[in-house]
């Protein structure tokens, strides 16, 4: 079929066509042909070939010679393209056609996808930075949640070690972080002290190996910052912070892998709080605090104690009252001094300590009576309680200096249950107090649970 040029069909196309013939010179070319090799010279463009005019990498221009003498198609391909002026990408097809019984002429089509990969990167870098912008807004609202989280976890608990083991189980579970520890400066050395710790549930290490591993980090802390260095297999990460004494405290993280970036900067985002906080705690704790004993004073319990009859009523739980009193202590205090005297108050607070549980508050009384409140727990179980703690204090042993034999004490309970005895302060004290004179005056180192009917 004879193939007449219309120059009109492509004039308005907006992608170049050229047509070519067996010597590659354009025989018919479009206004946006024109602008693609960027010649304004149209007697300029029929005289030189297409290969000149527009120089294409790794094209055979030879298979579309071929195609001015025999019906070829070439299938679309990209390819980069340099003019006199521009470069950029190309993609290319022909088409032989004949034009008359011996005559074949090349319809090339040329579309200049330059500007098509230019948006493409800019698509994909806007996309690229939205990505980042919604994952530096995910970071910082975690660090808020987190901080938030902390914040909330530091009121919870009055004991600032307890409310720190807590936290750092927290920590260890969010971030990975196998090990957790808190060092602190003593006052009178100034020498570095593990205060407490926590390791997450995959690393089983011994308290030794943790007071090993403690002890070949005080060097560095010492020396400089730690900050962040591997030490015995571990990354390691400290904040250094001083209290209102002056003295040197740290958070101390570690994990057999590598601390991120974002680790890095969530834990220092958590632990300046944190160290507010800590140091608000140990100074609430000091000032409700009974110096000898360590338990809390009588001032801290009965705030605490009203605090469970409002919390207790509204929740309608039970909770037991316990007062605890020594046996015959002015006898000790007469016997062996005030200083022994002090031994066995100590000695009492710590196996008190020990038996209770960590929602459970121990308290010094006045003189050799302590309380304990104990949140809850159900009725049947009160005088069980009373009664554990009793053997618990009778089996102890407390060697005195200078005497060879040691001595042993023995104590006197009286407890009582909200609201069943009490439904005030002073009703249930009232109710473990009458409790306590029974036991005393029935020969003491017992235990009892008030009968007495709250109106």
């Amino acid at each position: 079929m004879k193939f007449e040029i219309k120059p009109d069909i492509f004039d308005n196309f907006v992608d170049a066509i050229c047509i070519i013939s067996e010597d590659l010179r354009p025989v018919y070319f479009n206004p946006s042909f024109a602008n693609l090799i960027d010649e304004s010279s149209l007697a300029l463009i029929r005289k030189k070939p297409l290969p000149e005019l527009l120089q294409i990498d790794d094209f055979d221009w030879e298979k579309m010679k071929l195609g001015c003498k025999t019906l070829l198609e070439a299938p679309v391909r990209e390819a980069l393209f340099r003019t006199k002026s521009k470069d950029g990408r190309l993609q290319i097809t022909w088409k032989s056609m004949k034009t008359s019984e011996e005559d074949f002429k090349v319809l090339i089509y040329l579309k200049d996808v330059s500007l098509e990969d230019v948006l493409n990167r800019k698509y994909h870098d806007e996309i690229s930075r939205k990505e980042e912008t919604i994952k530096a807004l995910d970071q910082h609202l975690f660090q808020i949640s987190l901080i938030r989280d902390v914040l909330e976890r530091t009121t919870t608990f009055d004991d600032p070690l307890v409310m720190l083991r807590n936290l750092f189980a927290h920590l260890s579970g969010i971030l990975n972080i196998d090990l957790a520890m808190y060092i602190k400066q003593e006052t009178r050395n100034g020498a570095l002290q593990l205060i407490t710790y926590t390791t997450n549930n995959k690393l089983d290490l011994e308290q030794r190996t943790i007071r090993d591993l403690a002890e070949n980090v005080k060097p560095h802390l010492i020396a400089g910052d730690l900050h962040y260095q591997k030490i015995d297999g571990y990354s390691w990460i400290s904040f250094k912070y001083l209290d209102d004494s002056e003295r040197q405290k740290y958070f101390i993280f570690a994990k057999k892998m590598e601390f991120s970036y974002n680790d890095e900067n969530l834990l220092e985002t958590i632990c300046e709080p944190l160290s507010f906080s800590l140091d608000n705690r140990e100074l609430f704790k000091k000032a409700m605090t009974d110096e000898l004993t360590d338990l809390y004073n009588h001032r801290y319990f009965k705030v605490r104690l009203d605090n469970e009859i409002r919390e207790h009523g509204e929740r309608k739980k039970t909770f037991g009252l316990l007062l605890l009193d020594l046996d015959h202590f002015k006898k000790v205090n007469d016997t062996y001094g005030h200083l022994v005297g002090d031994i066995v108050l100590k000695v009492a607070a710590h196996c008190l300590k020990d038996f209770c549980r960590s929602t459970d508050v121990a308290a010094r009384y006045g003189g050799e009576e302590f309380a304990v409140i104990l949140p809850n727990i159900e009725e049947s179980h009160v005088y069980l309680i009373g009664e554990r703690l009793r053997e618990s204090i009778e089996s102890l042993i407390i060697p005195i200096p200078n005497q060879e034999k040691p001595l042993k004490i023995t104590a006197s309970i009286g407890l009582s249950v909200f609201p069943r005895n009490g439904k005030t302060t002073i009703d249930l004290i009232a109710a473990a107090d009458e409790a306590l004179y029974q036991v005393k005056n029935s020969g003491r180192n017992g235990a009892l649970l008030s009968k007495k009917i709250a109106a």
